[in-house]
């Protein structure tokens, strides 16, 4: 047990390199109650997201969840959120737990902005636990025990979707969203039933290998994949054009909250970028290793380890744009040794046939 953002988390359960492969080759349950939970609702809730979040919300439909970043007028990132539509009007967001204090009170300075008796804003993360099973055996372990509203099977359902659900006698929202790069759910629980349905969960995935996740092989997971963390690849100080989240970054399409300073930076050229590298080797770099050219420092780790499905070690890093093309030899600082890596397309590793990333 660790601590973190303030709670006591399992770093592992069972060793990170067996949880690791479990989620590849079946499932894993990942207690993730410590992610903040906020409530967003009223006529003007898709007035203050859009004006919060860099993602183009207008034709989100309803049942739906979209990956976006939440930047200060500076550009840089003060979170990375997904944010779930239930219908007009009735939206919440999940935050990380270390920023959840931080965005909460974001949220209602902006909401004073916009229209303070037309939308509200408060924080469900005490009321509403989160429980994520994730792996190609995900599906098949839940669809027993559940029952969605609208939906006839949990593999018809396509990923980033939000719905109604009974699961294991529980009601619940059901989302196929998580950060493994398996299929999978996330399962919003009333606290009080959630050590119940971990339990039945649990019970019933056991037979297929479904295990029990901790934080280690949850960090080893979303690396491999190449998603970043809030904290390593995105901060207040650090843009998501620099951590190469262009993709969640509508500059176009509306108005946000330090969409001016993105727009100025594009137009002025990136000095850094994320790049991903790769050793061919066990070596394993580490979040603060210097990335090297020449044998001088041209960069920095901000995760990296060693990746338990291709036996080798793979990291993210910032580098001068024109030192990121896939192919380029980079070297890593490594014990006061510099060891030879590849830069790298992502991900890392390409999930199973069914595995939507």
């Amino acid at each position: 047990m660790v601590e973190f953002a303030g709670w006591d988390m399992p770093l592992s359960y069972s060793g990170v390199l067996d949880e690791h492969r479990a989620v590849r080759a079946a499932a894993g349950l990942f207690d993730i109650s410590h992610m903040g939970r906020i409530a967003v609702e009223g006529d003007a809730a898709e007035t203050l997201l859009q004006r919060i979040v860099t993602r183009n919300l207008a034709k989100m439909p309803d049942g739906s969840a979209r990956y976006a970043l939440v930047c200060r007028e500076s550009g840089g990132v003060l979170d990375d959120v997904v944010v779930y539509r239930r219908k007009a009007g009735q939206f919440f967001v999940v935050v990380n737990a270390s920023n959840r204090e931080k965005i909460v009170r974001w949220f209602q300075q902006q909401a004073a902005t916009v229209d303070g008796d037309a939308v509200q804003v408060w924080d469900l993360s005490d009321a509403v636990a989160m429980i994520a099973v994730q792996g190609p055996l995900a599906f098949g372990v839940l669809q027993p025990m559940t029952t969605l509203a609208g939906h006839a099977t949990l593999t018809g359902m396509k990923r980033w979707r939000l719905t109604p659900a009974t699961v294991a006698g529980v009601e619940l929202l059901l989302a196929t969203s998580g950060y493994t790069g398996e299929p999978g759910a996330e399962l919003f629980v009333p606290a009080e039933q959630a050590a119940a349905l971990w339990d039945a969960i649990l019970t019933a995935g056991k037979p297929h290998g479904v295990k029990p996740i901790g934080l280690g092989a949850r960090d080893t997971l979303r690396l491999e994949m190449g998603y970043s963390l809030y904290g390593h690849e995105i901060d207040e100080s650090i843009t998501p054009l620099e951590a190469g989240l262009d993709w969640a970054v509508d500059l176009e399409a509306k108005s946000f909250i330090g969409r001016d300073a993105l727009q100025a930076q594009r137009a002025a050229g990136l000095t850094r970028r994320l790049a991903a590298f790769a050793l061919p080797d066990r070596a394993v770099p580490r979040q603060g290793y210097r990335l090297m050219q020449d044998g001088q420092p041209v960069g920095v780790v901000t995760s990296g380890n060693m990746s338990p499905m291709l036996q080798r070690g793979i990291g993210l890093g910032f580098l001068p744009p024109a030192m990121g093309t896939a192919g380029r030899s980079i070297g890593v600082e490594i014990r006061d040794a510099v060891h030879q890596a590849t830069i790298a397309p992502l991900p890392f590793y390409t999930p199973s046939k069914g595995g939507r990333s």
